[in-house]
């Protein structure tokens, strides 16, 4: 964080945003189980984030780590302006299959999900070194790859992607105080206000 305050001027707005490793269904809005051998016609969006999420847990990544921090929110932070601070969720669709009755907001759902796909699909080039350094084949990752590409182009299959957001204001700087010196919010709830 510190970084990121040294680039804010004071006003200036930190957003935080990270997506999970889970996918859900849209119907009963739960946990879509991944495709294994013993469970073949599960979702193959979730086996992909599922093995990331081992391989960067076993070259000792801190996943939950970020999940606390933006969960918590920025409220602890003596920058912040704890005023101006929230956390919240996005849920994406995964695909083109969302749709909505307001015929404005319909087709930017089906261009989120194609982006959300897009990016999810280029994902899987990036990831053939780590799940190769951790065991998997080229070809396992290729097989993937093509189940993956086939669920996330199939209308039938409706998937959400949780993405986590934190946010806040650097404190402003008063009259013979910097924004260094704000007070401690030590002792302040984490999360006054979702």
């Amino acid at each position: 964080m510190r970084d990121v305050h040294n680039c804010l001027k004071p006003g200036g707005i930190v957003l935080w945003i990270d997506a999970d490793f889970d996918y859900y269904s849209t119907e009963k809005f739960e946990y879509h189980l991944p495709a294994t051998d013993e469970n073949p016609g599960g979702c193959w969006s979730q086996r992909v984030v599922s093995e990331m999420r081992r391989a960067c847990l076993r070259i000792g990544s801190d996943l939950s780590g970020m999940e606390s921090e933006l969960d918590a929110g920025l409220w602890r932070d003596p920058l912040i302006d704890p005023e101006t601070c929230k956390t919240g969720s996005l849920y994406l669709p995964v695909g083109t299959w969302a749709s909505h009755e307001d015929p404005r907001v319909a087709p930017l759902l089906k261009y989120v999900g194609a982006l959300i796909r897009q990016d999810f699909i280029g994902t899987m080039k990036s990831i053939v070194p780590l799940m190769v350094k951790v065991g998997w084949t080229k070809n396992d990752v290729e097989t993937w790859r093509r189940n993956l590409i086939q669920d996330l182009t199939d209308l039938h299959v409706h998937t959400v992607l949780r993405v986590r957001l934190a946010w806040g204001r650097k404190r402003p700087i008063s009259e013979g105080r910097s924004a260094e010196q704000a007070p401690d919010t030590e002792g302040k709830p984490d999360s006054p206000s979702r």
